[in-house]
């Protein structure tokens, strides 16, 4: 399950990631347009969606 917005994660949206992923939820966030990508297996599927959206490679940082 993978989630992109640019609004707070809400709690409930938290819990389901960590019901999946645990402690570790890896995300990426569109430094620019203020956009996160979380809950993916690996950081480029995240990065793939952004950069779907019209986010540029430079403005992309990925976390955990």
């Amino acid at each position: 399950m993978i989630l992109t917005k640019r609004e707070p994660f809400t709690i409930e949206e938290i819990k389901r990631l960590k019901e999946l992923f645990a402690v570790y939820i890896k995300t990426v966030v569109d430094i620019e347009k203020k956009l996160c990508s979380a809950g993916c297996d690996r950081h480029f599927e995240s990065e793939k969606i952004l950069l779907q959206q019209g986010s540029k490679q430079k403005d992309l940082w990925g976390a955990g």
